[in-house]
């Protein structure tokens, strides 16, 4: 099981949720773990807007990393930036029926071979 299906508990799953613009999507966060885990949303929405004045938070060819950044932090962004670069994990997970379904995606996914993660068949 991967570092991010550890970490990512099904009830944190939601599809399809339409948002205009990055403020948005930190406001649907912070209720959801406002929700789900009793935090506050202004907290959360908060601590997710400051953190992306910094820069962009986006998962590509450049990840940002803070700089006290622990083994673990850093091996999750790796994590995540090899698993949004399957691209066959990403077809699967924009098909995926429900939040069940993309959490399953997210919890089969395994390394290959190379050492590179796909996602399970």
């Amino acid at each position: 099981m991967s570092l991010v299906a550890k970490l990512l508990s099904p009830e944190n799953v939601v599809v399809d949720l339409q948002v205009s613009s990055k403020k948005r999507l930190f406001e649907q966060v912070g209720l959801l773990f406002e929700n789900q885990h009793g935090l506050a949303r202004s907290l959360v929405f908060d601590s997710l807007f400051a953190r992306e004045r910094l820069g962009s938070t986006g998962l590509g060819q450049g990840v940002l990393v803070q700089e006290k950044a622990t083994e673990k932090h850093l091996q999750i962004l790796s994590e995540l930036a090899q698993m949004f670069s399957d691209k066959v994990l990403r077809e699967a997970m924009s098909r995926a029926a429900d939040a069940a379904a993309l959490h399953q995606l997210i919890s089969a996914w395994q390394p290959d071979a190379a050492g590179q993660r796909r996602a399970a068949a």
